[in-house]
């Protein structure tokens, strides 16, 4: 009896050894991103293969794939673990990212005065300016959207909003790939996420703590703030009023 016994539980432990080496993981993250290159933005693929508990960089390619030299050389494969495992629950509605605050406003108007971006544009300030605060404040989910989608020729040329292909792709060990990218290219806009049959958004908060948990943080994602996110609300504004 005692025989049968310790029969039936190693079979027990090796099954559960083998549905815990079955477990649906990530083995590979591709990050595809931009750095700073002497006077324009570079285009860079960084890849991560797991071994064990460790995603490692894969080095064969960094010449071809152009990365930048301080690129994490591994992070733990924890942090994927657990940011896969609580997705779920960080599900966003772009709506209250949308909301523009009193201090973005701030930010605003301090961003028009640093002048960074309008020296070769000839643009009335005076007329950026005449928006009142409360008019922004106001506003509503949809006419932000509207906004923010608008495609005005003054805010292209300034390159504040063209999209870059910066995104990062997870490989699972059954083949599926689920996909993070910039649903719009603004700080704090929830992270859209591409998987085989759905689309949904994600906390850009949740995700942002989850770069800073590889390293990532100082080369991706490579967005503009959120004053230049007010600017294009109010140049849509200023174009409705023309």
């Amino acid at each position: 009896m005692k025989k049968h016994i310790t029969i039936i539980c190693l079979l027990f432990v090796a099954i559960c050894m083998y549905a815990g080496n079955k477990e649906n993981k990530v083995i590979k993250v591709d990050i595809y991103y931009y750095h700073e290159g002497g006077y324009a933005l570079t285009y860079s693929h960084a890849i991560y293969k797991r071994n064990n508990n460790v995603f490692e960089f894969h080095l064969e390619d960094w010449r071809e794939t152009n990365n930048v030299m301080d690129s994490p050389i591994a992070f733990y494969g924890y942090f994927v673990d657990k940011f896969v495992s609580e997705m779920p629950k960080m599900v966003k509605d772009t709506c209250d990212a949308y909301k523009i605050s009193k201090n973005d406003i701030d930010n605003y108007r301090n961003f028009l005065h640093e002048d960074l971006y309008f020296s070769i544009e000839d643009i009335d300030k005076n007329k950026y300016q005449s928006i009142q605060d409360q008019t922004l404040l106001d506003l509503t989910c949809n006419e932000i959207s509207e906004a923010l989608y608008y495609k005005d020729f003054l805010f292209y040329s300034l390159a504040l909003s063209k999209p870059l292909k910066q995104y990062i792709v997870l490989t699972f060990n059954d083949g599926n790939t689920v996909e993070l990218r910039p649903h719009l290219n603004f700080s704090g806009i929830p992270w859209m996420v591409k998987k085989k049959d759905e689309i949904y958004f994600l906390d850009y908060n949740f995700f942002y703590n989850f770069i800073k948990e590889i390293g990532w943080e100082k080369h991706f994602p490579y967005l503009n703030d959120r004053d230049s996110m007010v600017f294009k609300v109010v140049s849509y504004l200023i174009s409705k009023q023309e």
